[in-house]
């Protein structure tokens, strides 16, 4: 992923399923497309449940990336998230 920048989005639409939020990844350059656009598969630990993606940041080095994982919009509802962390070349 070096040179590449790492985005998720909040919701993606989906026919059917749960709603779901998404991890990718683009070159940085203006006017990019949408099959230029590359998904990151974080497999499914979110099971049949809602699961909202926020972007909270990368380490100083940008080596890992910090996602917030929601299981509701509703971000006012307590204890209904996580934070992973997300580390290159390590599946689980």
């Amino acid at each position: 992923m070096a040179g590449k920048i790492a985005f998720c989005d909040y919701l993606k639409k989906a026919a059917a399923g749960p709603a779901r939020g998404v991890l990718a990844y683009a070159a940085p350059r203006s006017g990019i497309k949408e099959n230029e656009i590359g998904l990151i598969d974080i497999g499914d630990p979110f099971g049949t449940e809602a699961a909202f993606f926020v972007s909270l940041g990368s380490n100083s080095d940008h080596t890992r990336l910090f996602l917030g994982v929601y299981a509701t919009a509703n971000v006012t509802e307590r204890h209904r998230g996580a934070v992973y962390e997300i580390v290159p070349g390590i599946a689980i």
